[in-house]
């Protein structure tokens, strides 16, 4: 049955507490744009330079590592069929402390082979602070 679920790996000082993370559809569909909804509450601001490093394993084997620039993408950078969005404030401005709302667009290939992923992301700040650190367990069994 496909699926997502997901927890998180940080701890309880990062920069950024995850409250929820939605996923719509919930059963992914390839070649389908998925919703990734994540709610949290930010300790302090978030700031230009934060990166997100994204790593994507099909059991020990890595599929991808990869980093992106947090605020290039909320600025509007669509590469990767990957974008973001907050909930309120401008794309490329600081985030500030409390609540935090980050939409984040994907457009699923239609070639994934059906099986279950592991996916680390891991968020630091401008000073190498920890800020988040969900991971994901996609099972794209159909």
């Amino acid at each position: 049955m496909a699926g997502w679920s997901w927890t998180a790996r940080g701890t309880a000082s990062d920069g950024l507490e995850i409250q929820s993370i939605v996923f719509t559809p919930d059963a992914p569909e390839l070649a389908k744009q998925l919703k990734v909804a994540l709610k949290g509450y930010a300790r302090a601001a978030i700031a230009d330079g934060t990166r997100v490093d994204v790593t994507v394993k099909l059991g020990l084997i890595r599929l991808l590592s990869k980093q992106y620039d947090l605020f290039q993408k909320l600025k509007g950078d669509k590469s990767d069929g990957c974008t973001l969005a907050l909930a309120t404030g401008a794309g490329g401005a600081p985030v500030p402390p409390g609540e935090v709302e980050l939409t984040v667009l994907i457009d699923l290939a239609k070639d994934i082979p059906p099986a279950k992923f592991m996916m680390d992301v891991s968020i630091f700040g401008a000073d190498d602070e920890d800020v988040a650190a969900p991971s994901f367990k996609p099972d794209l069994y159909r």
